[in-house]
């Protein structure tokens, strides 16, 4: 389902999507210039003094700074549509980063009586929006209604 316009808010007033369907993002990184003018990114380099490439060879600047001209990683919106938190499936989930179901979670929460059989990475995505959005009162269990939008990895041309 494509959503063209906006949905009601249940207050008379529209939301519309930041974005839609054809929107190219580019996606921003830390990152600096080496002594040539290059850009580099950080994620290129080593995490320790100890590594080929400390990080201290470069003035690393924010990923909210870097210029569009910078970026190598493009991103064609290919869906975007609305739906509540808690019908993300368990491959959305795993779309969504989580990597391991047990950085939110202890195993033990997982064996509570009234999570067994539950989806692991659906549960520990909960968890970490949880650690993101509870303290600003949209909680998993207040089921907030979220954008989902679907993109892919396109070149740069």
């Amino acid at each position: 389902m494509f959503v063209k316009s906006g949905i009601e808010d249940g207050h008379g007033r529209e939301i519309k999507p930041k974005y839609q369907p054809g929107d190219i993002l580019w996606v921003r990184e830390t990152w600096s210039k080496d002594e040539n003018g290059e850009y580099v990114y950080r994620t290129n380099y080593g995490t320790t003094e100890d590594d080929s490439f400390p990080p201290s060879m470069f003035k690393w600047k924010p990923s909210i700074h870097m210029p569009r001209e910078a970026a190598r990683i493009f991103l064609k919106v290919t869906n975007v549509r609305v739906e509540r938190l808690q019908d993300i499936t368990e491959e959305d989930a795993i779309a969504e980063g989580v990597k391991d179901p047990y950085e939110y979670q202890s195993p033990e929460y997982y064996e509570q009586p009234n999570l067994r059989g539950f989806e692991i990475n659906k549960s520990a995505f909960a968890g970490c929006w949880d650690s993101i959005y509870s303290k600003r009162g949209y909680g998993w269990e207040s089921n907030p209604w979220v954008w989902v939008v679907a993109f892919e990895k396109i070149s740069k041309e």
